[in-house]
């Protein structure tokens, strides 16, 4: 059965916010699951974690985490040591989920982000620093898989990353790793910025590949809300394929806070929204998205 999310931030002009708050806001949604970033969690004791659970339990949402490495353990880089970090706090990332009960991770398994190389690098290059990723993820896939976990690696944008910014790309990846629990997330704001088409990007990937969907217009507010992107052609396509999975929003659309620096928001694209406006948004959102994909 297909669920309805949201990223944690659509409530908060701050990464750092009250994730207590988000599953009670998110009830008061049509929404069924929400992603948090893990980072934000990697302190907090058993107590708290099991009243986490159980608050997400009581309220019938389920907790998805995205996560990733640092710029001193990315796995492309040519030292062991800095590879030989990432991978461990992968590892690190997929235990700590599994206290969780989480059986998704998505995010960035390749690089840092927002990131670029630092240099210029050829063709040739980039192919060599993608195959070590390749030897990273295999390394860690083994473990989210002995956990329950499926981890998705994201496709992002040139602006944002260097390394896997097209469902090609991507596949190349997933097609070497060749992995039941390692998935590709596709974000309909990326797409619009790096594929030639939406159904080249999504028929590249199939079934077996998609693992997880952020849904956005091309300014990154909520699906319905603009005109750029074409959801019949986007929903069509997931139904050929057949995904059933869960549709998250990715909306970035607060100012003034440390969300909307990081993703480059100099402007109010909520329009003064209120809570109430905010919850009813989404609620109208969810229910544009469900027209599109039970037609």
């Amino acid at each position: 059965m297909v669920k309805f999310g949201t990223l944690f931030s659509y409530w908060s002009k701050d990464w750092e916010t009250d994730y207590f708050e988000v599953l009670q806001n998110a009830a008061k949604t049509k929404l069924n699951c929400v992603e948090f970033h893990i980072a934000n969690t990697l302190d907090w004791n058993e107590n708290k974690i099991k009243n986490f659970v159980g608050l997400s339990r009581d309220l019938n949402i389920e907790i998805l985490f995205s996560g990733g490495v640092a710029k001193d353990m990315v796995p492309w880089s040519e030292d062991p040591s800095i590879r030989r970090r990432g991978i461990d706090h992968i590892h690190k990332l997929f235990r700590h989920a599994a206290r969780f009960g989480v059986i998704f991770l998505g995010g960035g398994y390749s690089e840092s982000w927002p990131s670029n190389p630092g240099r210029i690098i050829t063709i040739a290059d980039k192919r060599a620093m993608t195959d070590r990723v390749i030897e990273a993820i295999k390394e860690m896939v083994p473990v989210a898989a002995d956990l329950g976990i499926t981890m998705c690696l994201e496709i992002v944008n040139r602006f944002e990353a260097f390394l896997v910014n097209t469902s090609k790309e991507a596949r190349y990846i997933a097609d070497a790793v060749d992995h039941p629990n390692f998935k590709i997330t596709i974000d309909t704001f990326h797409m619009n910025i790096e594929e030639n088409s939406i159904e080249d990007c999504i028929n590249t990937l199939g079934k077996k590949n998609i693992g997880h969907i952020h849904l956005g217009e091309a300014n990154r507010s909520l699906p319905g809300h603009g005109g750029q992107i074409n959801w019949d052609k986007v929903f069509n396509n997931l139904k050929i394929v057949n995904y059933n999975e869960r549709f998250v929003f990715e909306p970035f659309i607060i100012p003034e806070g440390t969300v909307a620096h990081d993703v480059f928001l100099w402007r109010d694209l909520s329009k003064g929204a209120d809570y109430n406006r905010l919850i009813k948004e989404m609620n109208e959102s969810v229910a544009f998205v469900k027209s599109k994909f039970e037609k």
